[in-house]
This record gives C-alpha cells, structure tokens and sequence, in this order.
C-alpha cells in the first residue's frame, strides 16, 4: 500500500514536471511566432510599397508611351511607316 503511494506519487511528480517542461515550450513557441509574426508584417509593408512604386511606375511609362504615339502621329516622317536609321548613338 504504502509503496503504491510513493509510486504514484512519483509519477504525478513526473508528470508536473513534464507539464512545466511543455508549458516553457509553449511560451518559447508563442514568443517565436510573435516574431515571425512581426517579421511578415514588416515584409507585407515592403511588399505594398513596392507594389505602390511599381504601380506608379507603370502608370509613367503608360503616360510617356502615350505621349510618343501622339509624337509620332504628329511628325509626318515617322508617320510614313518608313524605318530611319541614324547610326549608333554618339557617332558624328
């Protein structure tokens, strides 16, 4: 009887010890995910930027090709259809 007691007593001792050995993992887990959390949250902000500049940039490119049709519809030599070619960039 007495020797059922201590075994047993041995095992909740055993197991308390293992519920507090799971419980640090938890909160060591918790605090990692609380980081990564931090981490995706700062990455998701540089990732709306940068999709907010590409954006932008995409609605200039837009605007200039926009413009050089115009331009190109106004001058009657590039109008033609005809190709010029002027040389390398820089030649004299």
């Amino acid at each position: 009887m007495v020797t059922t007691i201590i075994i047993m007593s041995i095992v909740i001792i055993a197991l308390f010890g293992f519920i507090l050995i799971l419980n640090d993992m938890l909160r060591n887990l918790t605090k990692q995910l609380e980081l990564v959390d931090r981490e995706q949250h700062q990455q998701n902000k540089e990732i709306m930027e940068l999709m907010k500049y590409k954006s932008q940039h995409d609605e200039m490119l837009l605007q200039h090709i926009e413009i050089l049709k115009y331009l190109i519809e106004q001058d009657p030599k590039l109008n033609s259809g005809k190709i010029y070619y002027t040389g390398p960039v820089g030649e004299a």
